[in-house]
């Protein structure tokens, strides 16, 4: 799976909850329920909020993501 793709996922679930996604597991969940062997080590992050920081498109604050 490709980051873009995986960027456009973590998009759509972020719409899919009103522009805020409240805990990162979430985000991680839902991509491990459609990607099962999805493992943020593959793309050479350790931590998920890392990985999902190194997109530039999403903002973290506390375990809550949102749209920057």
């Amino acid at each position: 799976m490709s980051k873009s793709e995986i960027e456009r996922e973590i998009t759509r679930i972020i719409h899919d909850n009103n522009g805020v996604v409240d805990n990162l597991s979430i985000i991680h969940d839902e991509l491990r329920k459609s990607h099962p062997s999805f493992d943020v080590k593959q793309y050479g992050f350790s931590r998920i909020s890392s990985f999902i920081r190194s997109f530039g498109t999403f903002k973290i604050k506390d375990n809550v993501v949102q749209l920057k």
